[in-house]
């Protein structure tokens, strides 16, 4: 990512980010969808986002972060069942989060 430092309160950003995981799944999450239940199978995630964001220190102890974007890929695959699913099309996301420090 890159970051610009607007002033002492506000910077401002674009990033690239992944998230991902494994995961156990119990119950088939859509019956019949799939050749075979996925049922008691293991799934690897993985997302890759492009976003902008701006954070705000608003003083000493409170800051808000917002982030918008696009989710460019996002695959989850069935380790077990030999079953993938990946993004046709990008969509966007919205993201708000604060902080307090104490």
């Amino acid at each position: 990512g890159a970051t610009y430092k607007l002033n002492k309160q506000i910077a401002l950003g674009l990033a690239v980010s992944g998230a991902g995981g494994a995961f156990y799944v119990k119950d088939d999450p859509l019956p019949g969808v799939a050749p075979r239940s996925l049922a008691d199978s293991r799934l690897q995630y993985l997302e890759v986002r492009l976003g902008f964001n701006c954070d705000w220190k608003i003083n000493d102890t409170f800051r808000v972060t917002g982030t918008v974007g696009q989710v460019l890929y996002r695959q989850f695959k069935y380790i077990d069942r030999d079953y993938k699913l990946k993004s046709s099309d990008t969509v966007p996301f919205v993201s708000l989060s604060g902080t307090i420090s104490l």
